[in-house]
């Protein structure tokens, strides 16, 4: 009998040689890894850079390529620096601190156009300048991960090492605001006097402009002698304090939720809670909000659709400038605090609906109005399911700003297809250190 050929899906990785490998790296991919070819296949290295020579050992073979670790650096890049943090290659945070920041912009930027070209055949009008920041100091929101190891009783406090869900123990992370740099040190000293420490399983910080609040995910109530260390840590830092249960239920140690706040622009001040998403870095949000407001230009008597509004990063400044906003919103919660926002910053021209925008959007009240513009800030999924009922409000403008830049060029080729053309792009380094980069692409109509 014939033997039936193995289908793809049936065959196992190959187990990579032990043997390691000279490479030259040509170029770079959007996860910051060194690109080149290899025995046939595409082979990515991780800790390499493009024109670096480099000894690699291979770490996992697949069909169309190859994975693989710098182990030696036979001909190093001139752009390779010497990494800012101690921790740097078993922290699962930042991947790109063997690159000097500009050509890591640089190549961050090459990699997202590379990709709205490639994936969806679209080429910016205007390329514009990066939105920037400070490279170190940036990060106003961490989730600190904490563990007692069962061999010796160690308390660990840390991220999550690369690649795996273990802690790495760390006395500082160079990236965290300046304020709350030792806030690793700072916790260990506060449980030291704990015996029993597996009833608190992380810490949650979230930093406003001048506020900020610790939210401490517990299993089972703490007991009074570590709530006043803790409260007293909160006092020194000058930060609320707070508790999550099992059932997501908050408890208030120490300060309330109406000091915390931030400023996306000019005087606008927003009130958050624990749990609320913020952009990572503040100094890139205030420029990123600043040129979607230059690039849309609202005025008084237009109308404008925000989708994914949150707690109106966007929404309340496009609203500062007169014209009606209405903004969405999945969740509930995000909207009712949107609608807080825009009531103590006294603007009453906004409106704000729940809906579930990865499900059709056509039958919402709000959808049948007329808008002279569009924004939306998806998530890493994108907004393909949108693209043809926002194509179909025949908006002047539709502005992306997008986190994901695969999702980016499909959702631009999509838009393409729907007579918009790319006329106005950036990126916006939101995370510094990191291979992550996020975009914001103006659509326009195309001309007649």
């Amino acid at each position: 009998m014939r033997r039936k050929a193995p289908t793809r899906s049936s065959r196992k990785p190959q187990a990579p040689s032990a043997q390691p490998i000279e490479v030259t790296l040509d170029s770079f991919n959007q996860d910051g890894r060194g690109v080149t070819r290899h025995a046939g296949k595409t082979l990515f290295v991780r800790n390499a850079l493009p024109g670096e020579r480099v000894l690699v050992q291979l770490t996992a073979c697949h069909a169309r390529y190859d994975e693989g670790e710098t182990l030696e650096l036979l001909s190093p890049s001139s752009d390779r620096r010497e990494p800012g943090c101690v921790a740097y290659g078993q922290c699962g945070g930042c991947d790109l601190q063997h690159l000097e920041a500009a050509k890591a912009l640089e190549l961050k930027q090459q990699s997202v156009l590379q990709q709205l070209q490639r994936l969806g055949k679209v080429q910016p009008e205007t390329l514009s300048a990066p939105i920037t920041s400070a490279a170190w100091n940036y990060r106003r929101s961490a989730r600190i991960g904490m563990n007692q190891r069962q061999r010796d009783q160690q308390l660990l406090v840390g991220f999550r090492r690369r690649g795996s869900s273990k802690l790495i123990d760390l006395d500082g992370c160079p990236v965290l605001q300046s304020r709350v740099e030792k806030l690793f040190i700072q916790i260990k000293h506060v449980l030291a006097e704990e015996t029993e420490l597996r009833h608190l399983t992380h810490l949650d910080l979230h930093l406003g402009d001048d506020s900020g609040v610790l939210c401490l995910r517990i299993t089972r109530p703490l007991n009074s002698a570590l709530i006043q260390r803790l409260t007293a840590l909160a006092v020194e830092l000058n930060l609320a304090l707070v508790t999550e249960d099992n059932d997501g239920q908050l408890a208030w140690l120490y300060g309330c939720a109406e000091d915390l706040t931030y400023s996306p622009y000019a005087e606008l001040k927003l009130h958050f809670q624990p749990g609320d998403f913020l952009q990572i870095n503040p100094e890139v949000n205030r420029q990123l909000v600043a040129r979607a407001l230059e690039w849309l230009a609202p005025a008084p008597g237009q109308h404008l659709l925000d989708l994914f509004c949150g707690l109106g990063n966007f929404s309340l400044p496009i609203a500062a400038s007169g014209a009606r906003l209405s903004g969405v919103e999945g969740s509930a919660d995000m909207v009712k605090r949107a609608e807080e926002n825009a009531r103590s910053n006294q603007l009453g021209h906004c409106q704000f609906y729940s809906a579930d925008l990865s499900q059709d959007i056509r039958a919402h009240q709000w959808y049948r109005q007329t808008y002279d513009a569009i924004l939306l800030d998806p998530p890493r999924s994108g907004a393909a399911n949108l693209i043809p009922a926002l194509a179909a409000l025949k908006t002047q403008k539709i502005l992306y700003v997008a986190c994901n830049p695969a999702a980016l060029a499909r959702d631009a080729a999509l838009l393409a297809a729907e007579g918009y053309r790319l006329t106005q792009f950036c990126v916006a380094d939101m995370f510094p250190q990191t291979s992550h980069i996020e975009s914001l692409a103006l659509f326009q109509p195309q001309r007649r």
